[in-house]
């Protein structure tokens, strides 16, 4: 690494200069000031790039004498070498050195491809006599946190599901509740009072001992959050939570809740140790300690590492390490798609691992945007044009753009003025109305102030394109944006606009509760009022299919009324290997790596 940083310096200070017939002119001694060195070092670095082939040098003898420089190689040549050889050695600080915070040009990601098709998937290895299973994944999205209660990307819900276990699970395409960390659970007749009966002998990562003090700190710690925590109307609808004995925890619950139980399959619910703060909150973010398949083994910013938890309670995983590389630019080849600001993985087409390099036809998996609350199957297109090694999964998952309206206050109370503006962003022609009221509107955005569109950093893009729509018909808009924090408080009352995305999973219920909430607080009253009936009439539905009736009768009503528009919904695509065994799906769509495992290569099938 430390030759290429020294071509790089060299030829920034004599790439630009006239070259002579001999090369560029230079004394030994001024390379020697330019790397900082002694003259034998340089000397000694001149003949290694030389012998590299990326210089020629042509000596002069005696002091003072001056030689012949002339480059052979580019600095992107000498970048791209880099970085693919930190790729090889697994060195993504080493890429992170050499890129610095900017995503490498098309043509170095292409000389790069070939490395990081080699790097990521599953690589095996022999270890004083075992065979050791690694899987390495790429992801767009920086980890920052893996506290459950702390986590608020894909990326990060993903891994804290492997590292940490709830109460109780559910199984990908299934509606059914089951056991976890408790092996039995049993409600009161009026279902406001849960009692929950925890498996024996479940050990913590550190080899402490769950027992009901966890579980009573779990839930405790969560009724201390902020309100606008995700699922945020769960926790405030818990009374009490108390343990029976050591094995044995009772929930009382303000209100009985058709989807409290579904609540505790979530990620949000993980159970952590009762002294999971007492090396404090942001070392326990980065360093947690759960009870799940994985242990966090290394976490920072550009990698996570997690090793297998031999004693979990439900048997060890067959993968022994898994490394999640924060890759933050496109890869090459890779389609651009639509709200991929919200994609976890990266899709690499072409990719292979070293116990297999059979090509496999792609398939993408395709949703229509409708209400979808009943969970309908998604639509799967035909075989892709192009044969690659890694299969599209993971497509039970879909993010939903959407834009929403203040009208409780500003200039957006106005439903006509509401209509247009909502024109203006799905591009289609703006409502027909009386004569006066158009001379009028076409007045208006002379006169209105920039509407505030409020959203998150990783939305920007969007957020641009809603800005150019509006200013082509003359509404200016100013774009706000705010942290992930940030955007959870009360900054969105103070918006016109507010462009967010729904992750449409397992928990899409949920999820829908705690976004129909958010809405009605920046609704006017009538709004609020349906809404809030509506789900209090769903809280109380005891299936699927009658919650997503009162759900979608919701968003009906919103976007009858020009307060919410859905700008587009995508799959959250993955990626996975076709000699891959064990494929399968958690409650939020992941794949569960406990379960997954790669057969050795067989010979004879080549």
């Amino acid at each position: 690494m430390k030759l290429h940083r020294q071509f790089l310096l060299l030829h920034e200070r004599y790439g630009t200069q006239e070259v002579e017939n001999n090369g560029i002119q230079v004394t030994l001694a001024e390379v020697a000031e330019t790397l900082d060195c002694t003259h034998r070092s340089a000397l000694t670095v001149v003949g290694k790039m030389a012998s590299a082939g990326w210089i020629r040098w042509s000596s002069q003898r005696g002091r003072g004498k001056r030689s012949g420089l002339s480059f052979l190689v580019t600095p992107e040549d000498i970048a791209a070498q880099s970085v693919a050889d930190a790729i090889r050695r697994g060195d993504f600080r080493g890429i992170a050195g050499e890129l610095g915070d900017n995503p490498p040009s098309p043509a170095m990601q292409e000389r790069l491809q070939e490395s990081l098709r080699t790097y990521f998937g599953h690589h095996s290895e022999m270890r004083t006599g075992r065979q050791i299973d690694t899987l390495r994944l790429p992801i767009r999205q920086q980890l920052h946190a893996l506290d459950p209660i702390r986590t608020n990307l894909l990326a990060e819900s993903f891994v804290a599901s492997h590292v940490f276990d709830g109460l109780l699970r559910q199984q990908a395409g299934s509606d059914e509740i089951l056991p976890a960390l408790a092996h039995h659970w049993e409600p009161s007749e009026d279902q406001k009072c849960w009692t929950f009966y925890l498996r024996k002998d479940v050990p913590f990562h550190d080899g402490r001992i769950l027992s009901s003090e966890d579980v009573v700190y779990t839930f405790e710690r969560m009724l201390k959050l902020s309100e606008r925590t995700l699922y945020g109307f769960m926790f405030r609808n818990i009374e009490e939570v108390s343990g029976i004995g050591p094995l044995t925890v009772r929930i009382k619950l303000k209100r009985a809740h058709s989807l409290f139980l579904p609540f505790l399959c979530t990620s949000r619910t993980s159970v952590v140790p009762k002294n999971a703060l007492a090396r404090g909150e942001d070392l326990f973010s980065r360093q947690p300690i759960g009870t799940g398949p994985f242990r966090v083994a290394e976490f920072d910013r550009d990698l996570c590492v997690l090793e297998a938890f031999t004693a979990h309670y439900a048997g060890r995983a067959h993968l022994d390490r898994v490394e999640i590389v924060n890759i933050p630019w496109r890869m090459q080849g890779e389609t651009e798609l639509a709200g991929e600001s919200d994609l976890p993985f990266h899709v690499v087409p072409g990719a292979a691992t070293n116990s297999s390099s059979q090509a496999n036809e792609a398939r993408t998996l395709h949703r229509k945007i409708q209400p979808a609350h009943g969970n309908e199957p998604p639509v799967r297109s035909g075989p892709a044009s192009k044969p690659a090694a890694w299969t599209q999964a993971h497509a039970e998952v879909f993010s939903r753009k959407f834009v929403t309206c203040n009208t409780k206050s500003g200039p957006l109370r106005d439903p006509g003025r509401r209509a247009s503006v909502i024109a203006a962003i799905a591009e289609r022609e703006a409502p027909n109305r009386d004569a006066h009221a158009a001379a009028e509107q076409n007045r208006e955005p002379e006169n209105l102030p920039p509407l505030r569109l409020l959203t998150i950093p990783q939305y920007r893009k969007d957020a641009v394109l809603i800005r150019d729509r509006l200013e082509r018909r003359g509404y200016a808009c100013r774009i706000i944006i705010v942290t992930v924090d940030d955007f959870k408080g009360r900054t969105r009352l103070a918006a016109d606009l507010i462009l967010f995305s729904l992750i449409r999973d397992r928990d899409e219920q949920l999820r829908l509760f705690d976004l129909y909430i958010t809405l009605s607080e920046h609704a006017d009253s009538k709004t609020r009022l349906l809404i809030r009936g509506a789900l209090r009439q769903a809280a109380f539905d005891p299936t699927p299919r009658g919650r997503g009736r009162e759900l979608d009768d919701i968003e009906t009503l919103l976007i009858a009324g020009n307060q919410l528009h859905v700008l587009y919904e995508t799959p959250l695509q993955t990626a996975y290997l076709p000699s891959i065994r064990g494929v399968s799906f958690g409650s939020q769509g992941w794949i569960d790596l406990r379960a997954i495992w790669f057969p050795p290569v067989d010979s004879c099938a080549h």
